[in-house]
This record gives C-alpha cells, structure tokens and sequence, in this order.
C-alpha cells in the first residue's frame, strides 16, 4: 500500500498491515507536526469518504492549534458509528445498506432511492414519508 513510506525513512511510521499509524489527534506516530487521516490512516473507522472528511476536520483545526500562539489544544479524533450506505440508481432505484445488529442489511427499489435524495438534502425530511 504504502511501500514508498519505507524507502523515505518513515517505516516507523507503519503498523504490520501497512496503514500509517496515528494517535487520537491523527497524528503520525513519531513526528509533532505530520497527520494523516483517510483509507491510509490505522484507525477504527472504516475506510469510507465519511471517515476521511471526518478525519480532515480534525487534522485542519489540529493543524490550527499547533500555529495558533495561545498554544490550543488538540482535538481527538472519536471513530464514528457505520454509516448506512446508499447507492442510487436513478430517480426510481438504489440500494441501501444500513448496518443492522452488526451486519449489512440490504434495501432495494424507491425506498432506497428516495432515502439517497433525502441524505442528499434535496427533499425536505417530510418528503420521505
């Protein structure tokens, strides 16, 4: 995944499945001023756009605090819960994968595809019903 990242001298910066290791703040294991966040990132989260723009929030306002004079503190990151997935097809048709005890249960037809448009927010919530 991330071979180069050994030929530059931060193999100490892999985990054994080669994702980059980082701690609650996202910061990249022996360096105070490098993050990483995103499908590279050994995190708890899954490896989702959610989870990178998630990730991006919290690198943008840590890299904030360390060039901020007043010496702000670090936010952590906090792994999110599984997001369905939605999956559109159309007007009429779509998927949806919401996680459900554990697994994925999967939605099929106008229900999914109007649950896209909803998390979408081109319907008002009402639309939905």
């Amino acid at each position: 995944k991330l071979q180069f990242l050994y030929l530059i001298g931060f193999a100490q910066a892999l985990d054994a499945d080669g994702y980059v290791c980082v701690d609650d703040s996202l910061r990249v294991r022996g360096f105070t001023h490098v993050f990483a966040g995103g499908d590279v990132a050994a995190t708890a989260d899954q490896k989702l756009a959610q989870s990178a723009c998630a990730h991006a929030a919290v690198i943008v306002k840590n890299i904030q605090a360390l060039t901020d004079a007043a010496g702000a503190a670090l936010e952590e990151h906090r792994p999110r819960q599984t997001p369905a997935i939605c999956v559109s097809l159309g007007p009429h048709d779509g998927y949806l994968l919401p996680p459900v005890g554990g697994r994925w249960m999967m939605v099929g037809g106008r229900l999914a595809a109007m649950a896209k448009v909803r998390c979408a927010g081109s319907l008002p919530s009402w639309a939905l019903f």
